[in-house]
């Protein structure tokens, strides 16, 4: 089991993993960088675009979790044409 201080031991690693989401390696800087690539689909009507988001990711990592993504960073998604969905 992961915990903060094998985190903190660990987290500059670049083979080590964890299995635990709260320190899942995906966390809100990556949701951000992928939200920052998404494809403006805002020119096409109906489009139906969702991008899902796993809460709780990375909540225990330096970075921040899925969960603290600012109503700002959502808006840069809604503005291409994406609904966020964090569940």
């Amino acid at each position: 089991m992961v915990d903060a201080t094998t985190y903190n031991q660990m987290k500059n690693n670049p083979n080590w993993w964890s299995a635990s989401l709260a320190y899942s390696r995906y966390n809100h800087t990556s949701a951000v960088e992928t939200i920052n690539t998404l494809p403006d689909t805002s020119a096409v009507e109906n489009n139906g675009n969702t991008i899902k988001f796993q809460a709780g990711a990375g909540s225990g990592t330096d970075e921040g979790g899925i969960d603290d993504l600012t109503t700002a960073e959502i808006a840069v998604a809604t503005a291409k044409g994406w609904t966020v969905s964090i569940s």
